[in-house]
């Protein structure tokens, strides 16, 4: 953008959340496809590798929407657009704990409090994507184009 050329800085996003994107969803597949094995690897007891299988899945699953939040931000931020990532980073916050208190209250009223952690991951993989379809959305209307930096 200093150069004043905001094709090359579309490029260089499109090509940074390529290569972030792939490069955390290839890391993640694990998670996925072995949340048991891994926890495994980090813990030894049963009662840990059970309770934390699908809060490992979603942590896998979270990622690619995690690149998307983190590449489109940075793209943002590194035009000038400080705002947008902000109101993105906020807003994500604001709807976890909407969201968490609640369900962890209701969970733990119900008798399910096993399932507290594994909703925790829910909110947070719903939150990520959030925050990566927001910046994108900001990123593709331009107006970051009018940055001076």
């Amino acid at each position: 953008m200093g150069a004043k050329r905001p094709e090359d800085s579309k490029k260089a996003a499109r090509i940074s959340l390529g290569f972030g994107a792939v490069l955390m969803t290839l890391l993640a597949l694990p998670m996925v496809i072995f949340p048991t094995q891994m926890l495994g690897f980090m813990v030894n007891s049963p009662e840990v590798v059970a309770a934390g299988k699908w809060p490992m899945v979603l942590a896998g699953l979270a990622q690619p929407g995690f690149a998307l939040a983190i590449v489109m931000g940075s793209s943002l931020r590194g035009a000038g657009d400080t705002v947008a990532p902000m109101v993105a980073t906020i807003s994500g916050v604001i709807m976890r704990l909407i969201a968490v208190l609640p369900i962890a209250f209701y969970l733990r009223s119900h008798g399910q409090a096993h399932w507290i952690l594994t909703s925790v991951w829910i909110v947070i993989f719903l939150d990520l994507l959030y925050r990566g379809i927001f910046n994108t959305i900001v990123f593709g209307r331009g107006k970051w184009q009018l940055k001076r930096v």
